[in-house]
């Protein structure tokens, strides 16, 4: 045999391994597989199904003075629609919820069978903010045109943004003055940052 002919020979054996070949494909193993995957999505989708009822009762905890519960049952109800009590959106529904007036926070969750359980902390005022508007005890403004202003509340006021700010002193201040039974009415901070 020449040199030739074994080279010839060693590149064909060299080809035939490198050359690709299509996997062969278990057409029953893939069937059972893709059947198994359905049937557990239907099975589950059934579940949810019959679990998703229709919510038929919204309950309201909390101690309420400033808030209605029929207020925050009507911002629950303005917002589900047709969802049911798997699918409804809580987080949704919570922010909704906190965006009322005097409302600080609030949490929701589900009652089985068919309601939502909500509970609401309010707000409280430590503090009129300029002419209509009140602080909460950590200084945040809270409701910026008030209808009702409790007339023992101190009047803090300063420039836009400051309300944090102006209610830090204003505590600080107030807590040395209270062992000596004087009280602050007002406080106010000037655009130039004047006392």
């Amino acid at each position: 045999m020449s040199l030739f002919a074994n080279r010839k020979a060693r590149n064909r054996r060299r080809a035939d391994k490198a050359s690709w070949q299509m996997p062969e494909i278990d057409w029953r193993r893939l069937t059972y597989g893709v059947s198994g995957f359905a049937a557990v999505a239907a099975f589950l989708w059934l579940i949810v199904s019959a679990l998703d009822q229709p919510i038929d009762r919204v309950v309201v905890q909390g101690r309420f003075q400033r808030v209605s519960p029929m207020d925050v049952e009507q911002a629950v109800r303005d917002r589900i629609h047709d969802a049911g009590l798997v699918t409804v959106d809580l987080a949704t529904l919570q922010r909704a919820i906190e965006e009322l007036p005097w409302v600080d926070t609030a949490s929701v969750g589900r009652a089985w069978p068919r309601g939502l359980q909500v509970r609401v902390v309010e707000q409280v005022a430590a503090a009129r903010w300029g002419a209509n508007g009140l602080l909460n005890d950590r200084g945040e403004l809270f409701l910026s045109e008030a209808r009702f202003i409790p007339p023992e509340l101190p009047r803090l006021s300063g420039p836009k943004g400051a309300e944090t700010l102006v209610a830090k002193r204003y505590l600080a201040i107030q807590g040395r003055l209270v062992e000596g039974g004087v009280r602050i009415a007002a406080l106010r901070l000037d655009a130039r940052g004047a006392w």
